[in-house]
């Protein structure tokens, strides 16, 4: 396998991002079993709760996670009343509690770009979000 192709994968993988993450996540806890708690850190990646609780970095840092989160803040928060209104400032409250440091200004613009009248997205609409 040529050098370029292997890099291609690992780059494909976002392989060094989590390796770099499970690293510092393992010297900041100093496990007495390092090798159990990287097992456990990879096998969190198969669901979707590994991004709560983390910080807008890690969440924003791949589509994996992007998509992950989406999927946490819709089981977290998707039987909440459809037709309550809800003003920005709350719903990016509702966010900061899953990732704190989530910047209030993406949940404005997720607003203005998935309200448009080509966005065919309902995802805040379906919020009542104003």
């Amino acid at each position: 396998m040529a050098r370029g192709s292997a890099e291609d994968y690992l780059a494909s993988l976002n392989a060094k991002f989590y390796f770099e993450d499970a690293t510092s996540l393992m010297l900041k806890a100093r496990p007495q079993r390092p090798a159990e708690f990287l097992l456990q850190y990879f096998e969190d990646l198969q669901g979707q709760d590994y991004v709560v609780g983390r910080e807008f970095s890690f969440v924003n840092g791949t589509t994996r996670n992007r998509a992950a989160f989406l999927a946490a803040f819709e089981s977290a928060y998707g039987h909440f009343d459809d037709a309550a209104p809800m003003l920005v400032g709350d719903l990016h409250q509702l966010v900061a509690l899953l990732c704190p440091g989530f910047p209030e200004g993406r949940v404005r613009r997720a607003r203005v770009s998935l309200q448009g009248p080509r966005s065919g997205c309902p995802s805040l609409a379906r919020w009542g979000v104003q």
